[in-house]
């Protein structure tokens, strides 16, 4: 009777200890589960933008309850927030190198990553534009010429003459009138952060002076009519021809010539013509009648 009692004994004995290291072993398990340190998340946000553009948001994918997770912009503490189980935003930032720990009674931990903010300073368009010359004898052409700021590699061109467009180009020529004004449109091509675009020129008024026409016969000219031939006889060097008919519209232009010019007017009406000569120092005007 007393054998059987002792073994029952030391068979509860060992059943105590067995459940005791088994519960040992368990608590010690949930505790190491409890207080390991945080998981690690991806910092989120970062870019480059354009100067003056909107503040970036700069985020972590996911957070754990409880853990503290510090925001760091140039290695410098910024703000904190407390994990939530769900993805954390700390809102936005401006230009700068971002990154994150988190940290619970086990330590601390970088999370994955980094967000980098960078800018791209702005670039403002602007044109200017000049012409070859002003005040202009009447019947000289003359070219507008523009200087543009901000334009990136191949800009373009609106010209417009008395508010109306009139010509698409990396210049602008023309016969003015007195009173004339030229402005030009520029489209900078310039990315990604090109401003004022597109930029308007400042406008030029035209100044035309009305020539003498032929006024001594030392600096005279003769221009006079052969069939379909205009022949022009002037003891100065000319630099240009203007023809134009009676509306005052051109028809023809010749440049640099000298001496005796013979243009042919194959193809035009009969009628009268006014012909200017252009020279270095003096204009000259005369109506011609073609048959």
């Amino acid at each position: 009777m007393k054998t059987s009692t002792s073994r029952l004994i030391r068979i509860i004995a060992l059943i105590l200890i067995a459940f005791y290291f088994i519960t040992a072993r368990a608590e010690s398990l949930t505790q190491v589960s409890l207080n390991s340190i945080p998981a690690v998340y991806t910092v989120t946000g970062g870019g480059t933008f354009c100067q003056g553009s909107t503040r970036v948001e700069i985020g972590l994918t996911n957070s754990e309850v409880g853990v503290l997770y510090k925001l760091y912009k140039n290695n410098e503490e910024h703000e904190a927030l407390v994990g939530s189980g769900f993805a954390l935003s700390f809102g936005k930032h401006e230009v700068g190198t971002y990154t994150v720990t988190a940290t619970n009674s086990e330590g601390t931990i970088a999370m994955e990553g980094i967000a980098v903010i960078s800018e791209i300073p702005s670039i403002s368009a602007g044109v200017a534009i000049g012409v070859c010359t002003n005040p202009v004898l009447c019947g000289a052409s003359v070219t507008f010429s523009p200087a543009p700021v901000g334009g990136g590699t191949t800009p373009t061109y609106e010209w417009f003459l008395n508010s109306v467009s009139v010509a698409t180009g990396p210049t602008y020529s023309c016969i003015p009138v007195d009173g004339d004004v030229v402005y030009a449109v520029m489209t900078s091509n310039a990315t990604p952060c090109v401003i004022g675009n597109p930029a308007t020129s400042n406008a030029i008024s035209m100044s035309v002076s009305i020539p003498t026409g032929l006024e001594n016969e030392k600096s005279s000219a003769n221009i006079y009519v052969v069939e379909k031939d205009i022949f022009v006889v002037c003891p100065e060097k000319i630099n240009q021809i203007n023809i134009f008919n009676v509306a005052g519209i051109l028809v023809k232009m010749v440049t640099n010539l000298n001496e005796t010019h013979k243009i042919s007017m194959i193809g035009h009406s009969e009628g009268c013509y006014i012909v200017s000569l252009i020279s270095e120092k003096n204009v000259y005007s005369r109506k011609v009648k073609m048959k």
